[in-house]
């Protein structure tokens, strides 16, 4: 069944929202350590050498792209993958 024009033009948007967003070393670097699983900011910026604030800057424009999602636990922010497009554009990569 065909998809009707306006929704795959909505879906479009999305994904080049989420492409725009993930199309930049450092981001897809962060996106790779959240692949494996939640982890804090503090945790990411030590398993990819950046500085934490680098890690905070980079985890803001995927949050407000809607890539990830984060949450308290106790003093820490727990940041993860929340968006389907992005897992499932990682999962190309890591296939390519």
């Amino acid at each position: 069944m065909d998809m009707p024009c306006d929704a795959q033009r909505t879906l479009a948007d999305e994904i080049e929202n989420v492409l725009k967003a993930m199309a930049h070393s450092q981001r897809l670097m962060v996106l790779c350590c959240l692949r494996d699983g939640e982890d804090s900011s503090t945790v990411i910026a030590r398993r990819t050498g950046f500085r934490p604030a680098t890690v905070s800057h980079h985890l803001g424009i995927l949050r407000h792209a809607g890539i990830i999602a984060s949450r308290r636990s106790g003093r820490r922010i727990i940041h993860s993958i929340e968006s389907g497009v992005a897992t499932r554009v990682l999962d190309a990569l890591r296939a390519a």
